[in-house]
């Protein structure tokens, strides 16, 4: 199933946020800046640059967590539930075990893989843009009633294959897809991503 007829084949109780009729007022006044290629991923390249360097300076001693990944690890709910009751609720129980063990080898990967500043700044900066892109895409889609199988096509396409995409101009840490799922999942059992 692909993104494209996902979106032209809504199924969403309130799918009038993809598909619409009516006068439609564009002010084309304001002007909108796109970046395009390097330009694109051009914090993403600055930040491996800066990777690069602490390699070779030898730079590369752990010596605390920087504030933002001090954030993702935290959990940002006064109610803290958990990964397997938020699937539940969700209704992707059935996910649980093969998800949560993405969780935890991630959450093993960044809290004990002792990383220097600049990785860490990398990974916070992977793990801000999926839960951008997951609050943009991903949750409109779950609140407008779209079933489980367009859910995980869409977070495919408009999460996975987007942080792929960035990670591909140097992919300096080898964080795969794989991977980008397991953060998925690290940021929902902290409670930065839901899906309900």
């Amino acid at each position: 199933m692909s993104l494209e007829r996902i979106t032209q084949n809504a199924t969403g109780k309130k799918s009038e946020q993809y598909y619409s009729e009516g006068k439609m007022v564009i002010d084309k006044s304001k002007k909108v800046i796109i970046k395009t290629g390097k330009e694109q991923y051009s914090e993403y390249l600055s930040l491996v640059n800066d990777f690069e360097k602490e390699l070779e300076n030898g730079e590369t001693t752990f010596l605390d967590f920087i504030e933002k990944i001090q954030h993702y690890t935290s959990s940002i709910d006064d109610n803290y539930i958990g990964l397997e009751k938020k699937l539940i609720r969700g209704g992707y129980q059935k996910d649980f075990r093969r998800v949560n063990s993405l969780k935890e080898r991630y959450f093993q990967q960044l809290t004990q893989g002792l990383l220097s500043k600049s990785s860490q700044k990398i990974h916070a900066f992977i793990l801000a843009k999926i839960c951008t892109l997951f609050f943009t895409h991903i949750n409109p889609a779950i609140d407008e009633g779209y079933s489980q199988p367009q859910i995980k096509v869409m977070i495919n396409e408009l999460v996975i294959k987007e942080v792929e995409n960035i990670l591909s101009e140097r992919n300096i840490l080898n964080i795969y897809s794989d991977d980008i799922l397991a953060m998925i999942y690290f940021l929902t059992g902290n409670c930065h991503i839901n899906w309900d």
